[in-house]
């Protein structure tokens, strides 16, 4: 999965995470339509780790156990 500096296909990708790592998201906010594992979506989840965010993925590629936004997750 990537990780953008954005949540557009057009931002850089800071990094690569192996499909099926566990990942902490701290919010969610709209941008480019991706296809993806889990379907065809524009929400992109904020994905944090242990020093702090690392960017964006999108949630095609994130179980976040929602079809859409997690009421749980605030927007970014």
């Amino acid at each position: 999965m990537k990780v953008r500096i954005c949540a557009h296909l057009s931002c850089s990708v800071v990094t690569s995470i192996p499909d099926g790592t566990i990942v902490t998201v701290s919010c969610q906010t709209t941008g480019d339509t991706v296809t993806g594992h889990l379907g065809t979506s524009n929400i992109w989840d904020r994905i944090i780790g242990e020093n702090g965010p690392i960017g964006y993925a999108s949630d095609t590629n994130i179980r976040t156990g929602f079809d859409g936004f997690d009421p749980n997750l605030p927007r970014c």
